[in-house]
């Protein structure tokens, strides 16, 4: 798992987005696969973050974002402070 989070690392460095954390939940039961859910918070503008969302089904096509909290200014210039990915 640790290889998979490393790798969720590195796709958002090469998408120029700041990844801050990178936290696995704990495992839950999803029929009969297991679940992982895994938040990261980090940095980068509007238009990194929208590469990165393109960029995940393409690399991870299991994982999926089910909610994006985003704060700050809507623009290329800056993304704000925090975006939380879950």
């Amino acid at each position: 798992m640790n290889e998979r989070l490393q790798a969720l690392g590195e796709l958002a460095a090469a998408c120029a987005f700041r990844v801050d954390t990178l936290e696995a939940g704990r495992m839950e039961g999803f029929g009969q696969y297991g679940v992982l859910p895994v938040q990261t918070t980090g940095r980068g503008t509007y238009s990194s973050l929208q590469t990165l969302l393109a960029a995940m089904p393409q690399k991870f096509p299991d994982m999926a974002v089910v909610s994006a909290e985003i704060s700050g200014r809507f623009s290329d210039a800056a993304l704000g402070e925090s975006v939380i990915l879950k």
